[in-house]
């Protein structure tokens, strides 16, 4: 019947729920005090790629791990709750050789939930890029709200500089820590923060 203050320093609805869990864990643990684990958390940092904020100065960029509809779905919903003004701008793919079934259902939630939609590769691996947006594509019923640009690049770096105004709010989805992109079976070198970030710096 006790009402515990803890004060979270991580954006995003599933953070509180995760560190709530953590919290009571270790308390139930007695291993630490209450007053112990309240400080602790204070501290925290969050995760590469987990919700990560990347820029935010005119705009706010965001970069997570979220690959699947319900993670998206999830995701987005937490960044709607938070977000006061501007637009949510969502990129994001489908990774290839995976289960083609949950492709429409990423587009579906993209466009209920983002005010543009940005479609482009995220592990293609061995399949046709342009045939994984086809299959996201068959969940989005307005497709004047869909953008298309099969390279991850010229996709974050178009939103970054064309696109993305004061006030609006830009998450890149599905590789979050990922430091490579598979495209026919090679792994090359690839990341969505420092796409970010030299496009940052050199605007």
């Amino acid at each position: 019947g006790k009402k515990i203050e803890l004060k979270i320093p991580l954006p995003g609805e599933f953070q509180v729920y995760n560190t709530v869990l953590a919290f009571s864990l270790l308390h139930s643990s007695q291993l630490f005090s209450e007053e112990e684990l309240q400080e602790a958390i204070k501290h925290l940092k969050p995760i590469e790629g987990r919700f990560e904020i990347i820029y935010r100065k005119d705009f706010t960029v965001i970069v997570d791990y979220a690959h699947t509809p319900k993670a998206l779905k999830k995701l987005l919903q937490s960044i709607k709750k938070i977000k006061k003004e501007g637009r949510l701008i969502v990129i994001f793919g489908a990774g290839g050789n995976r289960d083609r079934s949950k492709r429409p259902l990423m587009g579906k939630y993209a466009e209920e939930l983002a005010d543009i939609v940005v479609l482009t590769s995220d592990n293609p691996r061995r399949e046709d890029p342009y045939q994984i947006i086809r299959d996201i594509l068959k969940g989005i019923k307005n497709p004047s709200k869909i953008l298309i640009e099969v390279d991850r690049k010229k996709a974050i770096e178009k939103v970054l500089k064309d696109i993305a105004k004061k006030g609006d709010l830009v998450v890149i989805a599905g590789k979050g820590h990922e430091d490579y992109q598979e495209i026919k079976g090679i792994k090359y070198p690839f990341k969505d923060k420092e796409v970010v970030l030299n496009e940052i710096l050199l605007s």
